[in-house]
């Protein structure tokens, strides 16, 4: 049986961690809803931007000073375009139909500009943009938040 170890790259992630949201985060309030345009190609991300990979790291990033509720969290989607016909409908500001594809849970502590929170999850195959819930109690930073993806492998 072989060893299963992670790929060798940059810190461990297979292609330079790249931003999924960013200024479409700003003073995002609680309960809101932000799909991604400004990052890839006006919002839609490929396997070319995630290397292929499989897994990835999924990051926010504190744009400034933030407090989140008692079990605060951002809870993601990936909205795929499965058929080359269109992108999975969204509902602004409310959950999506589904589970969300990753959920990242947020201290009850005061985070600073550059703090962040991340999970592992599994990522898309087809061409992706990416729905972001705020769940965290209260509205992020005025700027300077971001959500970045490091995609990352395993050697068999």
């Amino acid at each position: 049986m072989a060893n299963q170890l992670w790929a060798t790259g940059t810190n461990g992630f297979i292609t330079t961690p790249f931003s999924v949201l960013t200024t479409e985060l700003n003073s995002l309030a609680n309960g809101n809803t932000a799909l991604s345009s400004v990052g890839g190609t006006s919002g839609v991300f490929t396997q070319s931007d995630t290397a292929s990979g499989v897994w990835g790291q999924v990051s926010f990033y504190a744009g400034g000073a933030v407090t989140p509720s008692s079990g605060g969290y951002l809870a993601g989607w990936w909205i795929t375009k499965d058929d080359n016909s269109g992108y999975q409908l969204t509902a602004s500001n409310a959950d999506q139909a589904r589970a969300p594809d990753f959920r990242i849970p947020l201290l009850n502590t005061a985070y600073a500009s550059g703090n962040l929170s991340g999970v592992l999850v599994r990522l898309p195959a087809p061409d992706f943009k990416v729905l972001l819930r705020n769940v965290s109690g209260v509205a992020l930073p005025s700027s300077g938040n971001k959500i970045m993806v490091g995609p990352v492998a395993l050697a068999l």
